[in-house]
């Protein structure tokens, strides 16, 4: 494996990074924070396969390769015949360490044929890929992939122009591997092999069954159900279809009655990434940005943060700890922090608060720097707040204080330290702007 990195990404960092603003959204009861995004790998990620725990991420590249000689001879205009080359590949993400590393890497310009999961509960991934190059004899391999120590093995291999299908098993750490073609040069057919993840595979014996099995998939409590036979086509050919319930660890088969096929399982997506277009200009210019948004549903109904601008496609892992997204084909992934809503109205109000009594200073400075100017004078009320604006940077500062002074003389205030100029009022109080340029808070 190789480690991958972030050079080929700089030409988008401009475009596809991070909402610069902080990215939170909350539901019923919980606050989710999103951190500082990560570039992993690009361009083009794609189809990202997370492990139960949101750790590990599997997930498809595709990009264009020069060498260094190519380029240079390109820069020169000379001609070539090392040019570039096109690596599929298959990328391992830490979530956790935010970083990715190359597995199965091939070269060519055809379909690689990549697809890959992870067994249930483990961090052990499973990847059927094409291998060698365009110009080579080429097959189809079942790798297993501990995530943990970084190594690969491979457990099938399948013979060129042979097909491979995953079915992972919901219930236990096991996959479903169905082969058509030549397996460890056998005649071609189909076979059905129950693999572990300790790589230990068990092929699903034909003589079991009475006659070829067509279909085989898991059931919803971790057993195998499998049809022989084939229906009839003809008006005059009758069905022959038969129903099998296969224990995938004996093996031991039991006939049925034509079963509800299984449905597939949806995630929870209380937290998602959805995305939206935007329409854009420049002069006469006008455009599209998708843009992605992590979204969830409280009491109000749905609460978005703009996640990316010009993005690709966004997936939040099934923890819940990290998003992972591609904006203009590079892959990033940030962290994302849970916590009760109750803490988070807080801080969003101990937050507002600081804002506020920040506000309250800058005014008491402009109050006093317009004082200066007019002869130790303070401002009338009916000069506020426009007589002070040119002293302050930002008239939205001005646009909540309530000034309380009747004007006159500095000297003529006694107590400058107790004497209120005015409030900004704020989530559950007042930031006080006192005329010695102090400012509290006080709680109503």
């Amino acid at each position: 494996m190789r480690s991958l990195g972030v050079v080929v990404c700089l030409a988008v960092l401009g475009i596809g990074a991070q909402a610069q603003t902080p990215t939170a959204v909350a539901d019923h009861e919980r606050a989710f924070l999103v951190g500082p995004g990560t570039v992993l790998c690009g361009p083009i990620a794609q189809e990202p396969r997370w492990s139960f725990d949101g750790r590990y991420v599997l997930m498809k590249l595709h990009r264009v390769l020069i060498s260094r000689e190519a380029f240079a001879a390109v820069a020169a205009r000379r001609q070539t015949e090392h040019g570039p080359t096109v690596e599929h590949a298959l990328v391992l993400v830490d979530a956790d360490a935010g970083k990715a590393e190359l597995i199965l890497p091939r070269t060519g310009s055809d379909d690689p044929g990549l697809d890959c999961g992870w067994l249930t509960g483990s961090h052990v991934g499973v990847a059927v890929a094409r291998s060698g190059s365009a110009a080579e004899p080429r097959s189809m391999k079942v790798t297993l992939i501990d995530a943990g120590s970084r190594k690969t093995r491979t457990l099938l291999e399948v013979g060129e122009g042979s097909l491979v299908l995953l079915d992972f098993d919901l219930t236990a750490p096991r996959v479903l591997v169905r082969t058509t073609g030549q397996v460890a040069g056998e005649p071609r057919r189909t076979g059905w092999f129950v693999v572990d993840r300790t790589g230990n595979k068990r092929e699903v014996a034909s003589s079991a069954l009475p006659g070829p099995v067509e279909y085989m998939t898991w059931t919803h409590d971790g057993k195998l159900l499998a049809r022989t036979g084939r229906p009839g086509s003809a008006p005059d050919r009758k069905a022959s279809v038969r129903w099998w319930i296969v224990e995938p660890l004996t093996f031991a088969v039991r006939e049925i009655e034509r079963p509800a096929m299984p449905t597939p399982v949806e995630r929870d997506s209380a937290l998602r990434v959805v995305a939206s277009e935007q329409e854009v200009r420049h002069g006469e210019a006008r455009g599209k940005v998708n843009l992605l948004w992590l979204e969830t549903t409280n009491a109000q109904g749905p609460d978005r943060a703009l996640l990316c601008a010009d993005g690709d496609w966004g997936s939040v892992s099934p923890s819940r700890s990290h998003v992972l997204w591609s904006a203009r084909g590079v892959a990033w992934i940030a962290p994302i922090a849970s916590i009760p809503l109750s803490k988070y109205r807080e801080l969003q109000d101990a937050a507002a608060r600081t804002a506020l009594m920040s506000k309250g200073k800058q005014v008491a400075l402009a109050i006093m720097m317009y004082a200066q100017d007019h002869d130790e004078t303070l401002p009338e009320p009916e000069q506020m707040p426009s007589g002070i604006e040119p002293y302050i940077k930002g008239a939205e500062v001005l646009r909540d204080f309530v000034y309380a002074l009747r004007g006159g003389k500095i000297a003529d205030y006694a107590a400058p330290a107790t004497t209120e100029m005015g409030h900004i009022t704020g989530p559950g109080g007042k930031a006080i702007v006192f005329l010695d340029g102090h400012v509290e808070w006080r709680n109503d």
